[in-house]
């Protein structure tokens, strides 16, 4: 049977300590230790009063004393006596429902995942025990989104119950902070592991005026938290939480224009802004051929607007492409004899922007075609685009409104979807999208099965009358 610690750092507690202690031993889980650290009170001994009254009638509390240390101070000195397997946290103003550990080890076990770490929905309540509200979030989101939860101030500490190993790996709370140490030790083990939400309500959080989320301190440490958290996130992060940088940093700056981090807000707003439409793409040309048309589709990227992409040529031809070929917009990668499907692999690997785009020889663009849609994936929080095309004739020049053109569907004929529409962000890219299958036809039912693509209408890939596409394996 999995032991529960229940650590309770106290600092000048008054008449919330004893309800709050009250609620700790009226657990229905048997196999629990309290752990009481007095930090410094200067209560006339009322803490140590009460503390050293039930230490001595009940067998599992254990009472520490020491010099004011903070929260942090505290609750590393209680992680280090527990006994504990879990650990969980009640502070001295703050409520546990009497079911609150059983339903826990309950849903931990469930779980079957031995470095879980979970949160609770929980109760508000006021400074008389009033019920102001009921704090419910979306479960389902949160299973879709995990990483979500700690970023927009889902994890209420009191709520938790983590695997003592977990705390121990990552040294405990920085006792250099003495209002978010929590937040900021949450931060570092979701690098490595993962909160699971519990929908139910197993705690009452007190709102009162005298707690330490109303004194100045907090705001100046919360704002520098919350920017740091904000930007650890990689771009592969931030588009597996939001879809995009852009909507990452816009739900975050949503979130917080409620709080008294404004700071932090307008740093998440300024981000937003500057990701919108300007995060790097790199297109990858597919070039087996030493065709003099790459020419022709090199000019095309090079004058795409606002910004010019990253160029990637995976050159499998075995007398080489032509040179000059390599600058400091182009790179040339050649691999003589390799198959197609590993080299636009390892092509897609060496790539640096955040959004990935494909291309080969003779087909060129619109000039704002990659602007246009990379900013479509950005506002629907979509990792996963393509667009119609145009067919242009040989002796035409190449332009998407040709009243000569014809704009084909691929949404409606999936054997006309063409690799050269599609763009990617590299969070699928690299990881779950698993691009190794290279032909057109193949590729579009796999995108079909894996998410739902984002369709952009309009032509804005120009093929040549009578084109082939990019071959893979098949």
């Amino acid at each position: 049977m999995l032991k529960v610690s229940i650590a309770m750092p106290v600092y000048n507690g008054g008449h919330y300590f004893e309800l709050a202690l009250q609620s700790a031993l009226a657990q229905t889980y048997p196999n629990t230790e309290i752990v009481i650290v007095n930090d410094g009170s200067t209560d006339q001994g009322e803490t140590a009063s009460i503390s050293e009254k039930y230490a001595a009638k009940y067998r599992h509390i254990k009472y520490i004393i020491q010099e004011n240390r903070g929260a942090g101070g505290a609750l590393n000195s209680a992680l280090r006596v527990m006994t504990g397997d879990i650990f969980t946290w009640l502070s001295h103003d703050d409520l546990f429902e009497p079911n609150k550990t059983e339903r826990q080890v309950l849903f931990f076990e469930r779980l079957g995942k031995h470095n879980a770490m979970l949160f609770s929905d929980w109760t508000l309540i006021g400074s008389d025990g009033e019920l102001l509200t009921e704090v419910v979030y979306d479960h389902s989101d949160l299973v879709e989104h995990p990483r979500s939860a700690l970023l927009l101030g889902k994890i209420n500490g009191i709520t938790l119950f983590i695997p003592r190993f977990i705390l121990e790996e990552f040294g405990g709370f920085d006792e250099r902070y003495r209002f978010v140490q929590d937040y900021d030790l949450w931060r570092k083990v979701t690098t490595k592991y993962d909160f699971f939400h519990q929908p139910e309500k197993l705690i009452r959080y007190r709102s009162h005026p005298g707690q330490d989320s109303n004194k100045p301190g907090m705001v100046l440490e919360a704002n520098e938290l919350w920017i740091r958290m904000m930007d650890q996130c990689t771009a592969v992060e931030r588009a597996q939480m939001f879809g995009s940088s852009y909507l990452f940093y816009r739900r975050i700056a949503t979130y917080l224009a409620g709080s008294q981090c404004q700071i932090a807000k307008r740093h998440a707003e300024e981000r937003a802004q500057h990701f919108f439409g300007a995060a790097q793409v790199s297109v990858v040309v597919a070039a087996d051929t030493a065709s003099p048309a790459l020419a022709t589709t090199l000019h095309s990227l090079k004058a795409q607007i606002p910004q010019r992409p990253e160029i990637i040529i995976a050159d499998t031809s075995v007398l080489g492409l032509p040179e000059p070929i390599t600058s400091q917009e182009v790179t040339r990668l050649v691999m003589p004899g390799v198959s197609a499907a590993e080299a636009m692999t390892r092509a897609v690997s060496a790539c640096r922007g955040e959004y990935i785009a494909f291309a080969r020889p003779g087909v060129t663009y619109v000039p704002d075609r990659l602007s246009r849609q990379m900013r479509s994936m950005q506002l629907a929080g979509r990792t996963i685009s393509y667009t119609s095309f145009s067919t242009v004739l040989a002796d035409e020049a190449p332009r998407a409104d040709d009243a000569a053109t014809q704009m084909v569907a691929a949404r409606s004929d999936p054997s006309k979807f063409r690799l050269e529409t599609l763009m990617v962000h590299r969070a699928d890219a690299l990881g779950g999208l698993g691009l190794d299958v290279w032909s057109d036809h193949d590729t579009f039912i796999f995108l079909a099965r894996h998410a739902e693509p984002l369709f952009l209408p309009e032509p804005l890939a120009l093929f040549p009358s009578g084109s082939g596409s990019v071959r893979g394996d098949r």
